[in-house]
């Protein structure tokens, strides 16, 4: 399956083989999400933190040239 990105959630809360059922990878810290994102792209990649994914619609916006 081809992704437009990849989403990493972060939480101690759920089974990490549960979170990667849904083609979502799992980190237990923010810092360990930013060290992988920052690997799958660039170190100079923007990233999307999302804090409560449940009550956010997250909106695409065209980044300026």
């Amino acid at each position: 399956m081809q992704l437009k990105a990849a989403v990493i959630l972060v939480t101690d809360q759920c089974d990490p083989n549960l979170v990667k059922s849904f083609y979502m990878e799992h980190a237990y810290t923010l810092s360990e999400a930013l060290d992988r994102a920052f690997k799958l792209t660039r170190a100079d990649a923007e990233v999307t933190v999302v804090p409560d994914g449940v009550g956010v619609i997250v909106k695409e916006t065209p980044v300026p040239a």
